[in-house]
């Protein structure tokens, strides 16, 4: 009876143990909500999003409007984001002009990875909807009321063309507010 006892005890901790590790293992930030075709005067946006109960260092990312971050095939230069985002939390950057209305795949890459960590393809944007995951990190929805987060992200710069193989710094350039 005390084998049985010790073996479920165990058996009880290990499952504990496994099941804690794999929901902390997963420590990437999302793409959660985007706007890529404002009303006239507006500015285009992406709000990202940390699933994680720790905080994630975002100069660890980049952000792309394409999936390959070696060859830079969509429309505009990468960047680098900065800062620090807490557990559980949002934050968004504006762009002047980086998504385009007739489609595009906004991306992040982590640094020193060639793959994208998150991406979604759209292939037409409407005026003021939103792609959106619901609720936050859940599944994509188009054509959603926008929920920009309250809170902005630190300043993201455009980049010297990061690689897989190279770390590229943020310059000091204010984003648009």
């Amino acid at each position: 009876m005390k084998a049985i006892r010790k073996i479920t005890i165990f058996t009880m901790a290990l499952f504990f143990i496994l099941s804690r590790g794999s929901a902390f293992a997963s420590s990437e930030i999302i793409i959660n909500e985007f706007l890529a075709k404002p009303s006239t005067g507006n500015y285009e946006w992406v709000e990202f999003y940390n699933p994680t109960d720790t905080a994630i260092d975002l100069s660890d990312y980049y952000f792309d409007d394409d999936t390959d971050i070696d060859s830079d095939s969509g429309t505009s230069a990468k960047v680098a984001l900065s800062g620090l985002l807490e557990g559980k939390k949002n934050c968004y950057w504006e762009l002047p002009s980086y998504l385009n209305n007739n489609g595009d795949s906004p991306s992040l890459f982590k640094v020193g990875q060639n793959i994208a960590v998150d991406t979604y393809a759209y292939s037409s944007a409407d005026t003021d909807l939103a792609y959106s995951r619901i609720p936050d990190g859940g599944d994509w929805q188009s054509k959603q009321t926008p929920t920009k987060s309250q809170t902005k992200c630190a300043d993201l710069a455009p980049t010297p063309s990061p690689s897989s193989q190279s770390a590229a710094s943020p310059l000091n350039l204010q984003s648009n507010s």
